[in-house]
């Protein structure tokens, strides 16, 4: 038995013992191309702050001022056809005249907001001038043209 012992670990050194050593092939290593410009950007909290539930404040029933830009308007010897057009385009809105009215002269310079660069073309041709803010629309009216009730008025 001690015979039987000894071959059995005698075979067993010997048939793991003759393996040798290998060295590990190298292994090449791909890295991704960077693609950030900058640094993240640092994080400082991430917690936010919020405001508890609570009911919708009620529309206030006041009206707040209609909010216009101060422009300057440079037209010096001009018509009242290209006053009206250039103003109205300044703005963004359309323009409606008459024809007769068109060739009226107009020498304006100045800074203010579109009715009182309006109203003063309006003044120095001699007629009636509109801005209709809902259907964004410069209109200007003759003179003589002025609302009037039925039957003169009674």
């Amino acid at each position: 038995m001690h015979r039987g012992f000894t071959a059995i670990i005698l075979s067993s050194v010997l048939c793991c013992s003759c393996s040798s050593y290998k060295e590990p092939e190298p292994i090449d290593e791909y890295y991704e191309v960077p693609f950030r410009q900058l640094p993240p950007e640092p994080v400082y909290s991430r917690l936010t702050w919020s405001h508890p539930p609570q009911p919708i404040p009620a529309p206030s029933q006041q009206k707040s001022p209609y909010i216009q830009p101060v422009i300057e308007f440079d037209f010096p010897g001009s018509n009242l056809k290209e006053a009206i057009q250039a103003l109205a385009q300044t703005i963004g809105y359309r323009w409606d005249y008459p024809p007769g009215v068109a060739s009226r002269k107009v020498s304006i310079k100045q800074v203010g907001t579109v009715d009182e660069i309006l109203s003063e073309i309006g003044r120095q041709a001699g007629v009636r001038t509109q801005l209709d803010h809902t259907s964004r629309m410069v209109r200007v009216l003759h003179s003589n043209t002025s609302p009037q009730l039925p039957n003169g008025g009674n």
